[in-house]
């Protein structure tokens, strides 16, 4: 395999020591041309591989291990129901927030 790639460098390194030798052109010259040639899709390629690795402005978003899929008037909620957007769900109801409940032995606790 390095035999071979050996090979065809030497076969381009003098086609391009004729080529200069023809045109009265140093080689860098001609390797920098070829690339102006193909310069516009060069740029094309990497304008558009930039633009692929930006993100674009996520509507929901993960926050200590909760999901929060709908974004409302600058905030981010879990749930929506019947028009509305709701923070919690607690035992089947919605609710925007969290409340004191009766906990075992008379405590109460917040859910």
């Amino acid at each position: 395999m390095r035999h071979r790639l050996r090979e065809v460098y030497l076969r381009v390194s003098k086609e391009l020591r004729k080529y200069s030798a023809t045109t009265k052109r140093p080689q860098r010259l001609i390797v920098l041309s070829k690339l102006m040639k193909n310069l516009l899709p060069l740029l094309f390629a990497v304008v558009l591989s930039v633009a692929c690795f930006v993100p674009a402005k996520a509507s929901a978003y993960y926050y200590r291990g909760r999901y929060y899929p709908y974004h409302y008037r600058g905030h981010y909620y879990r749930y929506y129901y019947s028009g509305r957007y709701y923070q919690y769900h607690y035992h089947g109801r919605y609710y925007l927030h969290r409340a004191w409940v009766a906990g075992p032995r008379g405590y109460y606790r917040y859910w």
